[in-house]
């Protein structure tokens, strides 16, 4: 019952990360390992909600190869071994981000990402003068978590509204975003808002970084919108109305002066 309940929860999340909910989904997996029939309906299921998500797609598939061709011991030495080799791809990251942000004293952020939050945790480490600002990336306020996550590690936080962003990002030394999937042609799909500020970078004149991992690639190189709940933006009704809730959009890569990854 916990276990489903935990899966349950996950599927429902709509404001962590994709690399956060992959990380709370090899969880469940690790407790679902000596069973097998819970094991395949639990990777049909997840490979049906988060379709939009390259990272865990891979995932999965990675986990399908080791049930097919190898020894239930190497699925679990591989499960177990997930979230160090995930620390250390945040590791990576940093040190390849480091060079392009170690003289930033500002940098402007939005929504909720896993690799952003360490990243920042550990430049903030080094940079006693760093402060972030985070765009609240409506409609479900995620940034909001990951404000809370750098005050916890006592980095200094300015958050603004979404429709603050030109007069923030014109006082930025830099923007960075997170990605859940680098198409083939090089444009990034992220958090809707992701556009507005690539584009106001280029307006001013600001770098524009993307820091995502590799397990993020996809062959694909077409991005399809989705709709969710309009009531979640507004909730009125009536026949001459129609509410647009977008959550993910796609940035072209003209737009991105460098994506850094592991």
């Amino acid at each position: 019952m916990k276990k489903k309940t935990a899966l349950e929860k996950i599927l429902k999340d709509t404001t962590s990360g994709s690399t956060d909910l992959l990380l709370k989904l090899n969880d469940i997996v690790k407790a679902n390992l000596d069973n097998k029939s819970d094991l395949k309906l639990l990777l049909k299921t997840a490979k049906q909600k988060f379709k939009s998500f390259e990272v865990i797609q891979n995932y999965l598939g990675q986990i399908e190869s080791y049930n097919k061709k190898t020894s239930n011991k190497s699925l679990k030495e591989f499960v177990d071994g997930f979230t160090h080799s995930q620390d250390q791809s945040f590791e990576a990251i940093y040190e390849n981000a480091l060079p392009y942000l170690r003289k930033a004293n500002t940098i402007l952020t939005l929504s909720n990402s896993k690799t952003i939050s360490e990243t920042l945790v550990l430049l903030g480490k080094r940079n006693t003068k760093l402060r972030i600002t985070i765009a609240e990336s409506r409609p479900k306020l995620e940034g909001r978590i990951l404000a809370r996550n750098l005050l916890k590690n006592k980095i200094r936080v300015e958050f603004i509204t979404d429709a603050m962003l030109p007069q923030f990002i014109s006082k930025a030394d830099a923007v960075i975003i997170g990605a859940d999937k680098i198409l083939s042609n090089g444009n990034i799909i992220n958090k809707v808002g992701s556009l507005s500020a690539a584009i106001l970078c280029h307006y001013y004149s600001k770098p524009f970084y993307v820091l995502a991992s590799k397990d993020k690639l996809s062959k694909r190189e077409r991005h399809i919108h989705e709709e969710y709940k309009p009531a979640e933006v507004w909730s009125y009704n009536s026949s001459y109305l129609k509410v647009a809730n977008i959550y993910f959009e796609e940035v072209n890569n003209k737009l991105i002066t460098k994506i850094i990854t592991n």
